[in-house]
């Protein structure tokens, strides 16, 4: 039991600070402000390359934003790390 509450720790550890950034960034788009939006997420990806909420959201930003190909380029990294995400595949026939 101890084993299994220390990696849930190192795990939440993992994305310490993620989830608050994550909704910052949702704040940005929702406030009319999509480059900072678009900004606070790149960053996101950068520091932690396997976070998919962060890709999904910033694929649907530069979506909002008419930048297809960046769009395309997140939802290409979302589905590699999850292929069945709903999410991402609705939105890469929007794109294609």
């Amino acid at each position: 039991m101890t084993a299994l509450l220390a990696g849930a720790a190192v795990g939440l550890a993992r994305y310490h600070g993620l989830p608050l950034r994550l909704g910052r960034a949702s704040s940005f788009m929702e406030g009319n402000q999509p480059g900072r939006a678009i900004a606070q997420l790149e960053k996101m990806v950068k520091q932690r390359p396997d976070f998919l909420p962060a890709h999904f959201d910033l694929a649907q930003a530069y979506f909002n934003q008419s930048e297809y190909a960046q769009a395309e380029t997140e939802l290409k990294r979302v589905l590699d790390l999850k292929p069945k995400h709903a999410g991402a595949r609705a939105l890469w026939e929007w794109c294609i």
